[in-house]
C-alpha cells in the first residue's frame, strides 16, 4: 500500500516566506505591501515584539481582545508543530527574517543593513527586492541568489506578478 506524501512546509505553514535584509520597520512596511496583493486571501505575519510596554503577566496562556485584533501570548514558546496549527488557515505566512527562519526567503535590500551575520538563514532565496535604484547587491550574496530574480521596489506590478 502506497502512502500519501506529506505536503512540504516549514515551521510556519505550507507557504512561508521570510523577509530579511533591512530594518524591522522596513520589512513590516514591505509585508504590508505584499498583503495588498492578496485581497480576499488569508495572510499571516510572524514578527518579534519590539517594545515591552504593557506586557501581559507571565502565564502559560494569555488571550487579550484588543478590540481591533486579538492577541494570544504563550509560555513556553510554541513548537514548529504548534505554529503550523496556528497558521494552518493562512494561504501565505510572511515571516520577519531578522528574527525567525522560514523555508523560502525574499531579500529586501536597502543598502543599510548587512546580511553577513544571517547567511545561514539563506537556504532558498526566491526573490531580491532593491529598495532603491542605487542599492548594490553585496558580493557575498551573489552565490546565494544566483537563480533569484532581482526587482526594484517601485515596480509594484512586477512584484504583484511574482507573488
Amino acid at each position: 500500500m502506497q502512502s500519501c506524501p506529506r505536503p512540504a512546509g516549514g515551521d510556519w505553514g505550507r507557504a512561508e516566506i521570510a523577509l530579511l535584509g533591512a530594518s524591522c520597520d522596513r520589512i513590516r512596511d514591505f509585508a504590508r505591501l505584499i498583503t495588498q496583493f492578496f485581497a480576499g486571501r488569508r495572510i499571516g505575519y510572524a514578527d518579534a515584539d519590539h517594545g515591552a510596554a504593557g506586557e501581559p503577566p507571565a502565564t502559560a496562556l494569555t488571550y487579550t481582545d484588543k478590540i481591533s485584533y486579538h492577541r494570544l501570548d504563550l509560555i513556553p514558546p510554541m513548537s514548529p508543530y504548534q505554529r503550523r496549527l496556528l497558521f494552518n488557515d493562512c494561504d501565505l505566512v510572511l515571516v520577519n527574517g531578522n528574527h525567525f527562519s522560514a523555508r523560502h526567503q525574499v531579500l529586501f535590500l536597502d543598502g543599510i543593513k548587512s546580511l553577513e551575520a544571517k547567511l545561514e538563514k539563506l537556504t532558498d532565496v526566491r526573490l531580491v527586492v532593491l529598495a532603491a535604484a542605487d542599492v548594490v547587491i553585496p558580493d557575498y550574496l551573489q552565490p546565494l541568489i544566483a537563480a533569484a530574480p532581482v526587482m526594484q521596489l517601485q515596480h509594484e506590478e512586477a512584484l504583484r506578478r511574482f507573488f
